[in-house]
C-alpha cells in the first residue's frame, strides 16, 4: 500500500523522473503531495529500523525506515519529510499500520511523503530499488 490515501494524494511524482532537484539526476522514489498533518502508514510489513533523522537532514528530522523482505530479497524502506513519526525501533510493524503525520521538512518544495527503497539499511547513491517493483501495491 501506499503510505497515504493513494485516492485522496495520488502520486505526484514518480520514481525514475530526471531534473536537476535530484542527486544522480533522477527521482529515486515516490511522492505523494499531501496537507501537513495527514495519517502517514506502513506500506510493508517489516522491522522499524530507524527513526528521526535516518538517511540524513536532507530528508527531514522525521523519517521512518522499516525493514522488508520482498521476493525473498531484503529491502530496507524509508518514508521521509514527515512531521512526526509514532512509531520506535524494533517494533515489528503491518503494512497499514500508523507511523506518523505527513509534514514539509527538509529539501522540499511542499508538503508532502516521501518513499524510497535502499537494498540495504543505509542510503547509497547507488543502492536504490524502484518501490513499485520491490512493494506489492495494493
Amino acid at each position: 500500500m501506499y503510505p497515504v490515501d493513494v485516492k485522496k494524494h495520488p502520486v505526484n511524482c514518480a520514481y525514475g523522473v530526471k531534473g536537476p532537484r535530484w542527486a544522480g539526476g533522477i527521482h529515486k522514489g515516490v511522492d505523494q503531495a499531501c496537507p501537513v498533518g495527514t495519517t502517514v502508514r506502513s506500506p510493508v510489513d517489516g522491522i522499524v529500523v530507524g527513526v528521526g533523522v535516518v538517511w540524513g537532514q536532507a530528508f527531514g528530522r522525521n523519517q521512518v525506515a522499516i525493514e522488508f523482505v520482498s521476493g525473498g530479497k531484503k529491502y530496507t524502506v524509508i518514508l521521509a519529510h514527515m512531521s512526526s513519526q509514532s512509531c520506535k525501533v524494533g517494533q515489528t510493524i503491518k503494512a497499514g499500520a500508523i507511523i506518523g503525520k505527513s509534514g514539509k521538512d527538509g529539501n522540499v518544495t511542499g508538503p508532502h511523503v516521501h518513499m524510497e527503497v535502499q537494498k540495504q539499511r543505509r542510503w547509497l547513491k547507488d543502492g536504490y530499488v524502484n518501490p513499485d517493483v520491490a512493494i506489492n501495491f495494493k
